[in-house]
């Protein structure tokens, strides 16, 4: 063996102690993940994670290793302890086991929200028109399927909704009634017509997508029907998992989740549309493409290999989506003016005061 060979060999022996450590590591956490759950400790505790990657960064400076490189490392670290000890702490039945009904259960949030429920111990079943398999049992009408309901899930398409709605207003079933929907104003109608047909409504909005792992950095927004009981029983739900809940009117919801879906859906569609009539191709541009480019270009192409109609539906029915349009026109207009007439200052200032506007 050679020297080059030696090294090699010895760098695979590193890095198998580096792998063995990262187990123990988590062995430890896990344990860690035990005590929380039994003392009713939170998951979460934002202080501590601070703590281990100041920590970590003071000891890469001794060794003179890249402190963004080891705050990257501690971090993932971090985020898989917290997926394996919510995954401990939602996986049992909080209290009784309860019977919910996903209208809409063989979509990929409906199957999403289905093995969430089933790994709380929770009784899943299932009601879709469509076809497509399902590992829940499925109901094929829906007034059977309903019967002695906890909750029932509305996980349909955005424009079925209302729809969905006013069935169950007629059939008035107990429990409690949420759906998932991304938009909510336009569904108000439908929801103040259920409440005063009695039902137990109220409305959340999951903001990550069904291939979500855990609920570790996730948010989701709890929004305010006017029935307080409902939005306990579903608070309740994701108390013993580490997302974020964000309570907010119908009317506050969408005019946030205008920008916050509507731009950044709105950007990256324009971005890969530019390229595309740009005449170059995507190869080319690779070959020259930077380090913005490309992390934008990530971006980019995740949004386009989603559900088309599904984002045509979050602009066009989204009530505040005029007032984010023109506000998108007079920004728009302001950066090419400035540029073309050559006003330098002005522009500085454009970046200077979105600077500004980031800080805490």
């Amino acid at each position: 063996m050679n020297k080059l060979d030696q090294m090699r060999a010895q760098v695979r022996s590193i890095d198998r102690e580096i792998i063995k450590l990262i187990a123990e590591r988590n062995k430890t956490t896990r344990l860690i993940g035990e005590h929380k759950k039994k003392s009713g400790i939170p998951l979460r505790n934002w202080e501590v994670e601070k703590q281990v990657i100041d920590n970590a960064q003071t000891i890469a400076k001794n060794y003179n290793l890249s402190t963004t490189m080891i705050r990257s490392v501690m971090q993932q670290l971090i985020a898989d302890s917290r997926v394996q000890q919510e995954k401990m702490h939602y996986s049992v039945s909080l209290g009784k086991k309860e019977k919910f009904l996903i209208i809409g259960g063989k979509g990929q949030m409906g199957k999403w929200f289905g093995d969430f429920l089933s790994n709380q111990g929770q009784d899943v079943v299932v009601f879709d028109k469509k076809s497509g398999s399902s590992d829940f049992p499925v109901c094929k009408e829906l007034r059977p399927g309903l019967e002695g309901v906890n909750y029932t899930v509305i996980a349909t398409p955005l424009n079925s909704i209302p729809d969905v709605l006013a069935e169950l207003s007629e059939i008035k079933p107990a429990g409690t009634i949420f759906d998932i929907a991304s938009l909510k104003g336009f569904l108000k109608p439908a929801l103040d017509h259920a409440r005063r047909q009695g039902l137990s409504v109220t409305s959340i909005h999951p903001m990550f997508g069904p291939n979500a792992r855990t609920l570790s950095d996730k948010v989701i927004c709890l929004c305010d029907c006017g029935d307080e009981i409902a939005n306990r029983r579903v608070h309740k739900l994701f108390l013993n998992t580490a997302a974020s809940i964000v309570e907010l009117s119908l009317e506050e919801h969408d005019r946030l989740i205008s920008y916050v879906l509507g731009l950044s859906h709105f950007i990256n569609i324009f971005f890969m549309s530019v390229l595309r009539r740009s005449g170059q191709s995507y190869r080319r541009f690779q070959q020259v493409a930077s380090t913005t480019f490309l992390n934008q270009m990530k971006t980019a192409a995740s949004v386009i290999d989603e559900k088309p109609d599904l984002y045509y539906t979050i602009q066009k029915l989204n009530p505040y989506g005029e007032e984010l349009y023109q506000c998108m026109e007079q920004v728009l207009q302001k950066l090419i003016y400035v540029v073309r007439e050559g006003k330098q200052d002005d522009f500085i200032e454009i970046m200077k005061r979105s600077r500004e506007w980031l800080k805490p």
